[in-house]
């Protein structure tokens, strides 16, 4: 057995009505055939694929191949979000190879293998115009902007069991993601005091934008939850320290916000130490 990675991820559920009709068909074929998996079983299938990825080694078949997306039922609406695993795998590639020195990217992964990636992802957003993916992937820890999007009363928690591994969720609507996002847009900037931070926190609300406005936004610890014990995991209140934070600095007392927002910086950094360990 080869362990599932660490990651975090931020979903976007989006109402299969708003879907474009070529794509919704395909979606309502789906669900109408019984396909759908659990999202736990969903998860770890990505995360076993991702670790076959970055060791290099062939991905092996799993059963029922092919596009999946996670479900979420809420009323009588039905909201999907679309795995999107190839799109996502050849985004990270890319972006990765423009994050190092032309001089030392084949000691990672040969040119080649970018140079195939980014023609097969123009491939994709030719022949899909439009097309985005409803995920994104964290290893090792949470983005504190990601926080900002959520409330601490739209947190759960639930412990593992012998079938399932722990989960610590937050779930919002999309107006009020962004509604939050433009709010903190210049205090995580100003506390973060990191050159790249604005356009990482730019680069998230465009991404939000890219989708319905009655869509759900999900912040799921996914294989984090295991690396923290699960007293900690219930302790764990980083949206609301994020918040506090913000508000500290919108009350212009700039000593209680750098403390509350430096606290969050050294504790996510002492487990995203972690993945240097492991």
């Amino acid at each position: 057995m080869l362990p599932t990675t660490c990651a975090a991820y931020l979903r976007v559920y989006q109402p299969l009505a708003s879907f474009a009709p070529r794509e919704r068909g395909r979606w309502v074929e789906y669900l109408e055939a019984g396909r759908v998996l659990p999202t736990d079983i969903l998860v770890e299938r990505e995360e076993r694929e991702s670790l076959y990825r970055a060791l290099g080694a062939p991905v092996p078949p799993s059963a029922g191949n092919g596009e999946h997306a996670l479900i979420e039922r809420r009323d009588r609406t039905i909201y999907l979000c679309p795995l999107r695993t190839e799109l996502r795998v050849l985004q990270a590639l890319v972006a990765f190879r423009r994050l190092l020195p032309d001089d030392v990217i084949d000691a990672f992964v040969p040119t080649r293998e970018v140079e195939r990636a980014a023609r097969l992802l123009h491939r994709i957003q030719r022949e899909q115009p439009g097309v985005v993916a409803h995920i994104q992937q964290a290893s090792w820890f949470v983005p504190l902007a990601w926080f900002a999007l959520f409330d601490d009363g739209e947190r759960s928690v639930r412990p593992g069991t012998s079938d399932s591994a722990p989960r610590l969720v937050y779930a919002t609507t999309m107006t009020k993601a962004r509604a939050r996002l433009t709010r903190a847009l210049k205090p995580l900037v100003e506390l973060a005091d990191e050159p790249d931070i604005a356009g990482a926190v730019e680069e998230l609300r465009d991404w939000l934008n890219e989708f319905d406005r009655d869509s759900l936004v999900f912040l799921d610890y996914g294989g984090l939850a295991r690396t923290i014990p699960f007293g900690d995991l219930v302790e764990d209140h980083s949206a609301r320290e994020v918040w506090e934070a913000i508000v500290a600095f919108e009350e212009g007392d700039a000593e209680r916000s750098t403390e509350l927002y430096s606290g969050l910086i050294e504790r996510w950094s002492e487990l995203r130490g972690r993945e240097s360990r492991n």
